[in-house]
């Protein structure tokens, strides 16, 4: 080490490293006094404060290799240089007061989790609340409306007579809407249980001989379109009749109610 140092100058950590590994090698850090960092150690009190203090934290690291070595590192460790840690203070709470920021609100850990959990709770229990009833109002009042869209016109009544089965009754209404579309709704007694197949409505001839089918029937109250250039005088008899799941897309020949269109009252 050749570096000269004045008293305002301080020693390079890694000067105080070296020195601070031989002070804790049981070498007195200041024994050499012929080197510059040895004479400015004995001039300057923060470099010899910092030397020391790193020593210790060297032993402190070290394994004592024998009951000798652990008695005199623990000497070493009490007894720090005069002043030195009412200086160590004095800088720590400046420093604290600098940089301290209020603290945050302690908050009891099984409270914050049970007002979580209650706020999931009624935020659960809203969101269901909504659903529920928008269900309910779909339920009641249908879908919703097209604001100032006219409401469907009745274009045809047909009363759907036994044919196959004597109880087996039903009721077709056809709706024209302000578009020009068609729309067929049927209601019947009853539907088939998933495994007796299942019911499909036909617009056809008086003859039966010609038939256009227009969707199947899953409950007692079903609305579909009728396909647009239909000519109705063609097709006027509404039919349902009881079809199963054998992939054949032709009328099974069962009937189970018929009747014919009968233009609505103007």
């Amino acid at each position: 080490m050749s570096e000269q140092y004045s008293p305002s100058e301080h020693l390079t950590e890694d000067l105080v490293l070296e020195l601070a590994e031989q002070q804790s090698g049981h070498r007195s850090a200041s024994a050499d006094s012929t080197t510059p960092a040895a004479r400015h150690l004995q001039q300057c009190d923060s470099c010899y404060a910092w030397v020391s203090d790193t020593a210790r934290v060297i032993s402190a690291l070290r394994p004592a290799t024998s009951d000798d070595d652990l008695v005199e590192e623990t000497a070493d460790l009490a007894d720090p240089p005069p002043g030195l840690w009412a200086v160590i203070a004095a800088e720590t709470a400046q420093t604290r007061t600098e940089t301290q920021q209020p603290p945050a609100p302690v908050t009891d850990l099984a409270t914050r989790r049970g007002s979580r959990r209650t706020w999931l709770w009624v935020g659960g229990a809203a969101a269901a609340g909504l659903a529920v009833g928008a269900a309910l109002a779909t339920a009641v009042l249908g879908q919703p409306k097209i604001p100032g869209e006219p409401e469907p016109l009745l274009a045809g009544e047909a009363q759907l007579a036994p044919v196959s089965q004597a109880d087996f009754t039903g009721e077709a209404e056809m709706f024209r809407h302000a578009d020009g579309q068609l729309t067929l709704t049927v209601q019947v007694a009853e539907v088939p249980a998933p495994e007796d197949g299942y019911l499909e409505l036909w617009l056809r001839d008086e003859q039966a001989s010609r038939l256009i089918s227009l969707g199947t029937v899953t409950t007692t109250s079903t609305t579909v379109t009728v396909p647009q250039g239909m000519d109705l005088s063609e097709y006027p008899v509404v039919d349902v009749s009881h079809e199963h799941y054998d992939g054949d897309p032709s009328h099974s020949g069962v009937t189970l109610a018929a009747g014919p269109m009968e233009p609505a009252d103007s």
